[in-house]
This record gives structure tokens, sequence and C-alpha cells, in this order.
């Protein structure tokens, strides 16, 4: 679920972006900033490449992120009109991801173009981006490289000893970052307690983090959309998956995100699963001694069924709170 700049400018819940919103921004006139930037329409497609919407992105991922909304007019960087943005195809959408990749170095994940409904006819288009962990972003103008950054409603570029604050961020955030990811694995494994058991344990951070709170609301259905795509990739192997052993329906609130409790404390197939507030996850699984076929027979406590194994590796890989799949 979105939670834009303009959202927050305009004081409004998580939700998709509308017609509304954009008519209450001119009414209002709502002013560029750090997150926002009004543009009057889209470049044309072939030009965009070259066009300095891509320094823009670059600059907001450099200042932690932002919109572009096309299909405002704007004085003194105050909103005051609508015009039409022009057409955002699929074409148009994968020629955005396609240079946000290409033409700014290190490329900036998770870019979105949206096109909003429009209830009278006059087009708006936005291009979110997100906060990014690998900045300082780069683009090439002029014969050189350079590293642009939104300052208000203007973008200027990095001086040397900004790019210099910019890469030690950069590898600040990523020794944080490992060691975040090792903290979920410890807390994991100390869930899964003391067993003679093989026990598998999996954790994962989203490159690009969410402000979201991971709700209690939103577990049920982060667990039903995980198991279809465990059940698709497991297509004609296996039809259980670890989360069949955890509670998703009675998630405990922690510091900072929602601990799902196993189903059966002590059972064979004991679980564990955490979604936090920035889209890590993690889980823990009892692997060890399962029942063999319902036959009543087990495993050795040391011996993981082959299927189990490649269930827990996709519930990892391909599941993610705040992402479409």
């Amino acid at each position: 679920m979105l939670h834009t700049p303009l959202h927050r400018a305009l004081g409004e819940r998580p939700g998709p972006l509308t017609d509304q919103m954009i008519d209450d921004a001119v009414a209002q006139r709502i002013a560029e900033g750090d997150e926002l930037d009004w543009k009057t329409a889209l470049p044309p497609e072939k030009s965009f490449r070259d066009s300095d919407i891509v320094k823009d992105i670059a600059a907001f991922a450099n200042a932690g992120g932002g919109m572009l909304v096309f299909g405002v007019t704007d004085t003194g960087a105050a909103a005051d009109g609508r015009h039409d943005a022009g057409e955002l195809t699929e074409g148009y959408e994968r020629t955005i991801r396609q240079v946000t990749m290409a033409a700014i170095t290190p490329p900036v994940h998770g870019v979105r173009a949206i096109a909003i409904p429009s209830t009278t006819g006059v087009r708006a288009v936005a291009i979110v981006i997100p906060a990014s962990p690998d900045g300082p972003h780069l683009v090439y103008r002029n014969d050189q490289f350079g590293a642009p950054l939104r300052v208000g409603a203007d973008t200027h570029w990095m001086r040397e000893r900004e790019i210099e604050a910019a890469y030690r961020s950069r590898f600040e955030g990523g020794r944080r970052g490992e060691e975040a990811l090792q903290q979920i694995y410890d807390d994991l494994a100390s869930a899964a307690g003391k067993t003679e058991c093989a026990v598998l344990v999996g954790a994962a951070r989203p490159r690009t983090r969410s402000s979201r709170h991971a709700e209690p609301d939103d577990v049920p259905i982060l667990v039903d959309r995980a198991s279809l795509v465990t059940r698709w990739w497991l297509a004609g192997i296996e039809k259980y998956s670890p989360l069949e052993d955890v509670e998703p329906y009675r998630p405990r609130p922690t510091l900072n995100g929602q601990y799902l409790p196993p189903n059966s404390p002590g059972d064979y197939r004991e679980a564990h699963a955490v979604v936090l507030d920035d889209g890590s996850l993690g889980l823990s699984w009892r692997a060890g001694g399962h029942e063999r076929d319902k036959s009543g027979k087990h495993y050795e406590a040391h011996q993981v069924p082959h299927t189990g194994g490649r269930s827990l590796r996709c519930r990892i890989t391909c599941t993610s709170p705040h992402s479409g799949g």
C-alpha cells in the first residue's frame, strides 16, 4: 500500500494515488520540496534517457527518496493547475525501469511509474523513487559523472565532501544491514530451542526498506500470498510448506514487527516466523525427524526431507511484506 510524499503533504492515510489527490494538491497550492516535484508533462519516450528526469530520479534517490508528479503546473514551486501529462504505456514503464538501471550508476532499484486514474480526461502520472542504500548515484552529463542531490525544491550537484559522506553512509549502512540480518537469524535459531533435530533457519532483508509498520491484519494476507507462491514453485512435488506450522491469525507484536508463533509447540514440525517493519523476514523450522509418508515412522533427527528444504528456500526468496509478490 502506497504512502507517498503526496499522501503526507495532504495528510492522507496510505492508499492508492487518486485524481482527487491531484485536485486537492492544486487547490491547497502544495509546494515542491525535498520529496516532491511537479512536472507539466512526460517527455517523449524516445528522449526520456536524455531528459533531466533521469537527474531528478538520481537526486531523489541520493536524498532519501521522493516523487515526481506529471500533469501539474506550478508558480513559484506551488501547484496552481492541471495539465495533461500524456500517456504512460507499458512500453514507457519499461523504458523508465531500463533507464534507471542503465543510465544511473549504481542503478536505482524499486522506482515505480504509476498512471493515476483520471475522472476528467486530464491525465496525471507519478514516478515514485524509494530511499536507496546504494548512494551516491551518479549520472553522466557533459562528458563527466556527477552526483545530483535534491535540496528543498531545487537540485544541485554534490561536492567532494558530500560524495565522501554518501559513500561512508553506504558502507556503514551495509554493515548495519549485515548485523540486522544476523540478529534475525540468531533470534529465530534461539526460538527453535535446543533439539537433536536438524533445524533450518532463513532470514532476508529487502534492498529498499519501507517506513510502513507491519500491522497484524497484514500478516494473514502475507502468509496466504506466500503459500500461493510456494504451491506454484513446488507444483507436482510437494503440497506442504513450513508456514503451515505457524499461527498467522494471532501474531504477537514485537518492538520492530510481528512474531508468528508455532501452531503446535514441541511438535516435530515446529516453526517460528517474523515479519518486521522494515520488510525483513525470518523463519525457523524443525526439519529433522519428520514422519515418513504418514506411516508412523520418522526420519532420523539429522535427516531432512528433500522437498521440505526446497519449500523453506521458496518462502525466504519469493516473499516480501512490501512487494507485490
